[in-house]
């Protein structure tokens, strides 16, 4: 089963966080990288995010990990004295304007090979570089953010409920609310350690972290590289908020896409949209029963077609890789990923002039935190891009040293 274990964590010597953590790295630009700097010199993206335009003796990986020490030892960042789990919370507005709390605990998750344990992988992964993150590792010694695993232990939440006031906390760009209570008391990391063993861990965000932590793992000489940093939370509808991922779909000029996506969905009726509203969009998809196909400036609704998936196939996700995967005769030239219903509908309305592609989107329904759990327990894999959970853990929060 899991292990799930506390550590000696590396934090930032002061409890207002608001300047010093950074979004995940994956999510930054350089320019959003530099206003974060400009904020505060200690922030966290100088870590997370290295520069990739140095030049010298010393590059930008070199520069993280001298970077790391100078605050060590300047006292930017203390070392716990004890291992300690981090009860870890996010507060936010959610999609339907009602106050959500999502809440976990930073801890370090030993490692397993996909396919032989407990930790489950929740999507298939797209093609990205993994180069940048086992770069950082080697340079470093030290797991820079989290990867989220949901616990499948149903009631785990009731043993790590912060008492008091946070010893940390940050309010970032949205409006979200992230508070840090360290947890020492021996007896709650062991209930928590014991707790999270007797379930599966599914990775709901993190999954090429989690692959890097594996190469790392295999050329590395110390324990602490058997583990990565994880914020584990309950898989719990109460505690996520699960929003959909939509496609942007590149094809021949001349696709005339409803006809294209026959037999897998009906075509329905022809409705408008409010594409600057999202919540409003997917909230009349998900009380049509349907996905939405945008051509042009026609949004048209699309219900998969009788008989033609099997019964275990329920996520929109599926339906379209199966239906997109056979189009034919006219092919798929690339297919893009977008949260925005505004970004699918500008693309799907604009055709250049002589091109020799063409854009048509499709606007998904999210994944229910039951269907998750349904997927999870068959050790089945979601497709790529079907999921974005939200709000988004810091990264700054704490640090994982592998080398106190």
């Amino acid at each position: 089963m899991p292990r799930f274990t506390p550590f000696r964590a590396l934090r930032y010597a002061r409890p207002n966080l608001d300047d010093l953590v950074a979004p995940p790295y994956d999510v930054i630009d350089d320019a959003g990288r530099q206003a974060l700097i400009e904020r505060h010199p200690a922030n966290a993206v100088r870590i997370d995010f290295p520069r990739r335009d140095v030049t010298g003796p010393v590059d930008g990986y070199q520069e993280a990990a001298e970077l790391l020490r100078a605050w060590r030892s300047g006292g930017t960042i203390r070392l716990d004295a004890t291992p300690t789990f981090s009860i870890y919370r996010m507060t936010a507005i959610d999609s339907h304007g009602r106050m959500r709390r999502t809440t976990g605990v930073l801890g370090a998750l030993t490692l397993e090979e996909p396919g032989t344990g407990t930790i489950l992988p929740h999507e298939e992964t797209t093609s990205k570089d993994k180069a940048d993150r086992l770069t950082l590792l080697r340079a470093t010694g030290v797991n820079t953010s989290p990867i989220w695993g949901l616990s499948m232990a149903e009631g785990l939440a009731s043993t790590y409920r912060p008492d008091g006031q946070p010893d940390a906390s940050a309010t970032d760009g949205d409006g979200v609310l992230h508070e840090l209570w360290a947890l020492r008391d021996p007896a709650r990391l062991t209930a928590i350690t014991e707790y999270v063993a007797t379930a599966p861990v599914v990775i709901a965000d993190g999954h090429h972290r989690f692959e890097t932590a594996l190469a790392y793992q295999h050329e590395a000489s110390h324990p602490g590289a058997d583990a990565l940093l994880c914020y584990l939370v309950e898989l719990a509808a109460d505690e996520l908020e699960v929003r959909p991922i939509h496609r942007i779909v590149t094809t021949d000029p001349d696709c005339d896409a409803i006809a294209a996506l026959e037999p897998w969905f009906d075509a329905g009726e022809e409705v408008e949209i409010d594409s600057t509203d999202d919540v409003a969009t997917v909230a009349m998809l998900e009380g049509n029963q349907a996905l939405a196909c945008l051509s042009g400036s026609s949004v048209r609704l699309l219900r998969p077609s009788a008989g033609v998936f099997g019964t275990d196939v329920t996520l929109d996700s599926q339906r379209v890789r199966i239906a997109l995967e056979a189009l034919q005769p006219t092919p798929v030239h690339g297919v893009r990923f977008h949260h925005s219903v505004a970004t699918v509908a500008a693309a799907a309305r604009t055709r250049a002039q002589g091109s020799a592609s063409t854009d048509f989107g499709l606007l998904l329904r999210p994944a229910s935190v039951a269907q998750i759990r349904a997927v999870a327990e068959t050790r089945a894999r979601m497709p790529a891009k079907t999921t974005f959970f939200w709000p988004k853990p810091r990264s700054g929060m704490v640090f994982r040293p592998l080398e106190p």
